[in-house]
């Protein structure tokens, strides 16, 4: 996402945000919550549908609450599709929440707002994905050209704009005195999102090597991956990871 694209999107937001407000003084309603006044019919633990077209009303990011026969439960849009005759909402739990049971729905509430009554939006940050991949086994490079680091590939699906938070570790040594290995976390397309390098002085040397990368992205399937190089000789690692888990923004 360029800059404008950025700009626009806040612009968005924040006209949704005046809008929520707005609605919320014409409701002379406080809370932030807004009354459905629909049927929401339980398909899935993480979905619900609607009857007709609604991705007018409802969209990713907004919160709801509803009951299954106790206290209200809180949940964050993460995605909305319609497919005639029903609109599907996916959701993931916030405030503590939990995933839908397989019964009936009853007073249902949606907001728009940054804050509405129950919700605070630091703990609202629910995570979306998250993969990891780790080895034991020792490998060895000897090329001074950026490769892949063997096993070290990870693939998360992010269903809407998020944040992702990518770690990387690994045991590293070289059997050249003096030389440098390179850790690199990168995108499918070898786009260097981070880069830690070590400089090794003995054979016998190990170095923890940790690096780390967050940024936000927008809804795709995204594979990221290690790779490392040697400004000389031979470098080798044991034991390493990596995870890579994406939030809601």
């Amino acid at each position: 996402m360029n800059a404008l694209e950025r700009m626009v999107r806040e612009q968005e937001s924040l006209a949704r945000r005046i809008r929520a407000i707005e609605t919320r003084i014409q409701q002379n309603d406080p809370s932030g919550w807004v009354a459905a006044g629909e049927t929401w019919t339980y398909a899935s633990s993480t979905t619900f549908t609607i009857d007709g077209d609604q991705t007018d009303r409802y969209q990713t990011g907004d919160y709801l609450k509803l009951k299954q026969g106790g206290a209200f439960l809180h949940y964050q849009v993460t995605e909305i599709s319609y497919s005639s005759p029903n609109t599907t909402v996916t959701i993931v739990p916030v405030a503590g929440g939990s995933a839908l049971a397989n019964a009936a729905i009853t007073d249902s509430y949606y907001s728009k707002a940054y804050s509405p009554q129950g919700i605070s939006p630091e703990a609202t940050a629910a995570v979306l994905d998250y993969k990891s991949a780790t080895a034991t086994d020792g490998t060895s490079t000897n090329s001074t050209e950026m490769v892949d680091l063997d096993s070290m590939s990870v693939s998360i699906t992010v269903s809407q704009d998020a944040l992702v938070l990518i770690i990387a570790h690994a045991n590293m040594r070289t059997d050249t005195q003096g030389a440098w290995i390179r850790l690199v976390i990168t995108d499918s397309d070898n786009n260097e999102l981070s880069v830690r390098g070590n400089r090794q002085t003995a054979v016998a040397n190990n170095s923890e090597t940790v690096t780390t990368v967050a940024f936000q992205a927008i809804s795709a399937n995204k594979t990221y991956k290690l790779r490392w190089n040697v400004s000389a000789g031979t470098g080798t690692t044991g034991n390493r990871a990596i995870w890579a888990v994406a939030f809601t923004r």
